[in-house]
């Protein structure tokens, strides 16, 4: 009888420590009427800059730092919803244009990961890059740096060119595809 009440015993400090574990330690943040959850903390890390999410997750000061942000963000808006700050006309335009905006910088996000994927620079191509900019690979004594010592950074800059054009072709597209016509006169 004493082993089974042992057991017993051991199965509840195990399933304390289970709940301890993996139920109130996923949650980063808690408040009155709000959590943050270890999920919801990943997935909002993933919707920032690269740079950004590696500062994170190589920087335990700036990963404090950024959940500190996040909790006084939740706090304040807790307070300004009860006061009814979310029914402000100026208040609702700004939400409503951050959604659009977070809409439209995933949607950008994606389209170029896709294509950035396949895209690949040639040997040929740092070649060229590296014979027509000689001078921009020049070492302090004013002297030409070898294309093996320079390969890389050319190859991240004809990246990153792709990458900008890429954007600005995409945005284009969609400027035209949704025949967006502008119109700065009214706007002095």
């Amino acid at each position: 009888m004493r082993l089974i009440g042992s057991k017993i015993f051991c199965l509840l400090l195990v399933l304390i420590c289970y709940g301890t574990v993996f139920g109130k330690s996923s949650v980063v943040i808690d408040g009155k009427g709000f959590t943050v959850t270890l999920k919801s903390y990943k997935l909002l890390v993933k919707t920032l800059e690269p740079e950004k999410q590696v500062i994170l997750k190589n920087n335990r000061f700036y990963r404090l730092r950024f959940i500190k942000h996040l909790a006084e963000i939740e706090a304040i808006s807790q307070i300004a919803k009860k006061e009814g700050f979310d029914r402000l006309p100026e208040v609702k335009i700004r939400m409503e244009f951050a959604k659009k905006e977070a809409l439209a910088r995933m949607w950008l996000k994606k389209k170029v990961e896709k294509r950035m994927k396949s895209f690949k620079v040639s040997d040929k191509d740092i070649e060229l890059y590296y014979k027509t900019h000689k001078d921009e690979f020049k070492d302090s004594k004013g002297k030409v740096l070898p294309l093996k010592e320079v390969k890389d950074l050319i190859r991240n800059k004809l990246r990153e060119e792709f990458k900008k054009s890429l954007v600005e072709k995409i945005i284009k597209n969609a400027l035209t595809k949704e025949n967006v016509k502008i119109h700065p006169e009214l706007v002095n």
